[in-house]
């Protein structure tokens, strides 16, 4: 019989639950403050983009400080236990960074523009400084990853694909033929990004990885 104990997983997602929505809330009070005119975007897409790039910058912030923190980070993140823990601290590490830079770089890039409150060159410089930091982890992590890991990163790219693409195309279908308004920059980036995060939580759900462990 399996000695896998049901309870302790069961609180691990509420504690999980919890501390997310919590840490999630303060987050993004902080980041309102520090940026005042973040409730107030210029257009639809830059909404999106916001929201999108919150979402980034949060979800680096948590595992960050769960790596941090190892005794947190052991019963707040998705692993077995301190040990477990430290095995993928690099990996979680470089994970943390790329969103925390993603997102920041989202949010100021919907924050720039003729209207906006941003300078262009910070916002165009940060998201440039943030793809290339992004793709320089993942290219010196690949190694480390697993058969597990190199298959979900392939597979989130897929779905990415699979799920921007036909998106996009009916939005240009739909601006084309004029039932829809002409294609917003911010909006074809914030589906984009969207798409990689939904991809990446199928992928990783598709191996049963969101289930605490």
């Amino acid at each position: 019989m399996s000695s896998t104990p049901i309870g302790p997983n069961k609180r691990k997602i509420v504690l999980q639950l919890a501390a997310g929505g919590l840490f999630g809330f303060v987050s993004a009070m902080a980041v309102t403050r520090a940026l005042p005119h973040l409730d107030q975007p210029t257009s639809p897409g830059a909404a999106a983009l916001i929201a999108i790039g919150l979402i980034y910058a949060i979800m680096g912030l948590f595992v960050g400080l769960g790596v941090a923190f190892p005794g947190l980070g052991a019963r707040l993140l998705n692993v077995v236990d301190r040990d477990d823990l430290a095995d993928q601290r690099a990996i979680l590490t470089g994970s943390a960074v790329s969103c925390i830079s993603l997102g920041l770089a989202l949010i100021l890039l919907a924050l720039a523009g003729p209207e906006g409150q941003v300078s262009n060159v910070l916002a165009i410089g940060t998201l440039a400084f943030a793809l290339i930091l992004t793709t320089a982890i993942t290219v010196l992590q690949w190694r480390r990853y697993d058969e597990l890991m190199r298959g979900i990163s392939l597979e989130a790219s897929a779905f990415m694909a699979g799920i921007a693409f036909p998106a996009i195309v009916l939005w240009a279908a739909f601006s084309q033929t004029g039932l829809a308004g002409p294609i917003d920059p911010l909006g074809l980036v914030a589906v984009l990004a969207g798409a990689m995060l939904v991809a990446t939580f199928i992928a990783a759900g598709r191996r049963g990885l969101l289930l605490p462990q």
